[in-house]
């Protein structure tokens, strides 16, 4: 194994533990953030997905806290540990949206310092998005 590339995952991978378990310890800190998303997204889910998954989706947003903090756990463990980084970052990529959405600079009365803070949870999450393509510098499917 590449000791970069494992040095490399570990290192993303702590960050998505640490804010999963910041999110699973403390959820009410992030609800404010996270109701507007959660507003929009709960009806949407309920409509579009079929009824035996839609009765699964937490209406509260402090469970929907609770879960995506439980994916960004699972998702730095994946990553971090190696057992299924591709897997794990495909899940930390998917807790970042509602931290991206929330981070939105549009509204905010200091530009600069939302404008730094949204660009770097973007780029915590194409990173976590390049993970789900690393192949362990072994040759994909596809190209087999």
């Amino acid at each position: 194994m590449n000791l970069l590339r494992a040095a490399g995952r570990a290192l993303m991978g702590g960050y998505f533990i640490a804010s999963g378990v910041k999110a699973l310890k403390d959820p009410d800190a992030l609800v404010p953030a996270t109701e507007p998303l959660a507003e929009k997204f709960v009806p949407f889910a309920q409509r579009k997905l079929p009824e035996s998954v839609s009765a699964y989706i937490p209406e509260d947003t402090r469970s929907l806290v609770r879960l995506g903090g439980v994916a960004s756990v699972a998702g730095g463990l994946g990553m971090a540990t190696g057992i299924a980084p591709r897997l794990g970052g495909a899940l930390a990529a998917g807790s970042m949206i509602p931290h991206v959405v929330a981070a939105d600079p549009r509204g905010a009365l200091d530009k600069s310092a939302a404008r730094t803070d949204f660009l770097a949870k973007l780029a915590l999450a194409g990173a976590a998005l390049v993970l789900t393509q690393d192949t362990r510098g072994k040759p994909s499917m596809l190209w087999r």
